[in-house]
């Protein structure tokens, strides 16, 4: 396992091919503003006020889902927080990713 990092380590025990999540907004504006509608964004499906906010209104009301990363550096709180979303949150809006996508393409089929 040499030249793998602890995540990649941890997949291999599990016998699990390893998946590294990317924010999928990445440097935008503070007041560029999520989709309204269906969205597949963590933010969106854990709550789906945060639909139509900006990226600056959802990182006060729900935690740094899309932290600031220029003028300044990160703060410590944020990253502090970033750990429970990954923990706490991530896992719960991949699940009702999964479900949105199932439920998207079930209708799709069902019109062929």
């Amino acid at each position: 396992l040499k030249g793998r990092s602890d995540g990649e380590e941890r997949f291999q025990r599990l016998d699990m091919e390893p998946t590294f999540k990317r924010y999928s907004i990445r440097y935008e504006y503070a007041d560029s503003r999520l989709l309204k509608g269906i969205n597949v964004e963590f933010a969106a499906l854990l709550n789906s006020e945060n639909k139509g906010r900006t990226l600056a209104e959802v990182n006060k009301a729900e935690g740094p889902f899309y932290p600031k990363c220029w003028p300044g550096a990160v703060s410590d709180n944020d990253i502090d927080r970033m750990d429970d979303l990954v923990r706490e949150k991530f896992p719960i809006a991949e699940a009702r990713r999964k479900e949105l996508f199932k439920t998207l393409m079930q209708g799709n089929t069902a019109k062929k």
